[in-house]
C-alpha cells in the first residue's frame, strides 16, 4: 500500500488516529509504530513475546499530554 503507516490509518479512518491499536509481535518498532498512529486517548496492547534483554522506549511527554494507555498482556488482550 505504503510505507507511511500514518497515511495508511488515516486513509482507513477517514482522517482519524486509531483509539486501539493491538501490537502482537515483539518488535520494537511495531510499538513505536503504535504510538504514532494512535490519536488521543487511545490505548495500546503489547503482547508480543520479547526476549529477557529486550527494552522498550516510549516518548514520555507525547504519550503524557495525549492520555495514551499502555497495557501490557501475556496472552490474548483484553481491549
Amino acid at each position: 500500500y505504503t510505507d507511511d503507516i500514518n497515511m495508511c490509518i488515516r486513509d482507513l479512518t477517514e482522517g482519524k488516529m486509531a483509539d486501539k491499536v493491538i501490537v502482537p509481535t515483539s518488535s520494537k518498532q511495531a510499538l513505536q509504530d503504535a504510538l504514532t498512529v494512535s490519536g488521543a486517548g487511545a490505548t495500546i496492547v503489547y503482547f508480543g513475546l520479547p526476549s529477557a534483554d529486550d527494552k522498550i522506549e516510549v516518548p514520555a511527554l507525547d504519550a503524557i499530554q495525549s492520555d495514551k494507555t499502555i497495557k501490557f498482556a501475556w496472552l490474548a488482550p483484553l481491549v
